[in-house]
């Protein structure tokens, strides 16, 4: 065990500590020596017993301060640990319902996706209808006109038809006319031949 001389309020003690802790125990001899000569000046003529009980007082307060501050500070710590782990709880709980969110809009997005993929199907199903339809009225188109230039052709042809017909009730007429005109004439002379 080392031995430690320390002047206090200039008298001298021996002490005993650790191998080791010469210059701690030294150093804290320093702080009460400073300590002890203040109050001695601040006290007067006072006995080495008295200034030696006020360092002690002045160290116990100092020591209460430290414990109170101490456990305010292991108060505060406390409290920091319950609001980290309320923090970590609620972190928990946003990242959980943040899951949840990512889930429901990547399910959101699945349907959507779906229901893209059916528009573009039935998109495509619709052109194909469309072009198929084009296709049918463009032959539809070609029936007609090909009807239209048949029924003008038949409407032509019952014309000429008409005309013929005018034409052959006008020559059947001429000819009445012209076997009754001669009718007439061989009537005519007919009875010229009788009468003479």
């Amino acid at each position: 065990m080392a031995k430690v001389t320390l002047t206090i309020n200039s008298r001298h003690y021996t002490v005993g500590c650790e191998d080791g802790q010469e210059a701690e125990v030294d150093l804290l001899g320093r702080d009460i020596d400073r300590r002890a000569r203040a109050l001695a000046n601040e006290a007067g003529a006072v006995s080495d017993e008295l200034v030696m009980v006020l360092v002690s007082l002045l160290l116990a307060d100092e020591a209460r301060e430290a414990t109170k501050a101490r456990d305010a500070l292991v108060r505060s710590l406390e409290e920091a640990v319950e609001a980290r782990d309320k923090a970590q709880e609620m972190s928990e709980h946003i990242a959980l319902e943040a899951d949840q969110e990512i889930r429901r809009v990547a399910d959101v997005r699945d349907r959507l996706e779906a229901d893209r993929d059916a528009a573009l199907s039935a998109h495509k199903a619709l052109e194909a209808s469309f072009c198929a339809m084009q296709q049918e009225r463009d032959a539809l188109r070609a029936q007609l006109e090909e009807a239209r230039q048949a029924l003008e052709s038949a409407r032509l042809h019952l014309e000429q038809r008409r005309d013929e017909q005018s034409t052959l009730r006008l020559s059947e007429e001429n000819f009445v006319s012209a076997i009754e005109h001669m009718a007439k004439r061989v009537e005519t002379v007919a009875q010229t031949l009788l009468a003479s």
